[in-house]
Parts: structure tokens; sequence; C-alpha cells
């Protein structure tokens, strides 16, 4: 009998599998929507990597910064300032994660998709209007709660949190 005990035992033990901590399995999709000026991507591998690679100046390319963070309901409104000969789109990034706070969160990159660029000293302002209801429905869990949202930029170590209806304005 103790053998048996001790083969299933075994067996046990070669059937577990290792887990390196970064499985996708929480968030089996990926789905992207554009809108005017931006991309909304879900995607958890490349969130990953620009969460590692976030502020190092090979992985950066143009410098933009994050000015004002208007949210009125389900409108988030980014102003950045950019290098004024730099034409391009923006790409707003999620791991696809709602974390489970109160009220619930999520984390979202900003990250300045440039291909043509000279970048002069003069830096210019733009705007771009996300409609979240269209963004985040996708996932199925929009709209269950009220949430706030972590805007990070892609180049440096500045966060922003914006919950519910928020006005936010960077004054660096």
């Amino acid at each position: 009998m103790v053998s048996f005990f001790r083969l299933a035992f075994v067996l046990f033990l070669c059937s577990c599998t290792l887990d390196d901590g970064q499985s996708d399995s929480l968030v089996p999709f990926f789905y992207q929507v554009e809108g005017p000026g931006y991309k909304f991507t879900v995607d958890a591998r490349a969130y990953r990597e620009i969460d590692f690679n976030r502020g190092r100046a090979a992985f950066c390319g143009i410098d933009t910064e994050i000015k004002a963070i208007s949210r009125r309901s389900n409108m988030l409104t980014l102003e950045i300032l950019k290098p004024k000969n730099c034409n391009g789109t923006y790409q707003l990034l999620w791991d696809g994660k709602w974390q489970e706070s109160n009220p619930r969160s999520i984390q979202i990159y900003l990250i300045s998709v440039f291909p043509s660029c000279s970048a002069t000293g003069e830096m210019v302002s733009e705007t771009i209007a996300v409609d979240l209801a269209k963004v985040l429905s996708p996932s199925g869990q929009y709209g269950q709660t009220p949430f706030s949202i972590y805007i990070r930029e892609q180049c440096n170590a500045r966060d922003y949190h914006c919950e519910g209806d928020c006005d936010m304005i960077n004054r660096s």
C-alpha cells in the first residue's frame, strides 16, 4: 500500500508544470481598436516588454510628454507635447488585466509611433480623444463597476492616476 502512495505521489509531481509567473492564461485575448490619432492594443506580452524596457534610452524613440489628462464619463482626452516635425500616431497599450482594488483599475502605456521624425527643439501640443466604452468593451468587463486608469509614459517613470472624472495638468 505504501508503494502505491509513493507511486501516486511521484506521478503527481511529474504531472505538475512550472509556471514562470508570466502566463497569459488570464488574458487569452488580443485585440486592437483604432481611433483618430491612436491605436488601442490589448497585448499582454507587448505590455511586459514595454514595462521591462521602460525608460531605457535605446528603447525610447521620440521624446513626448503628457501635458494634460481629462476624463468625462467614457471620454479620455490626452494632451501630448511632441517635437514639431514628428508625424505619426499614438499607441495605447494595455495588458488586458483589471486590477482588483477599490475602485478597480487598469494600467495603460502611451507610446509614440512616429515613423517620420526630424526632432527639433520646437515642441507642439497634440490632443487625442479616446472613447473608453469603445476600446474597453471587447474585454467583456467594461461598465460593470467604476474604475480608475493609470496612464504610463513609455520613456520616463511618470504615471498619471485618473480616478473617475478627472482633470490633471502636468506642470513640469
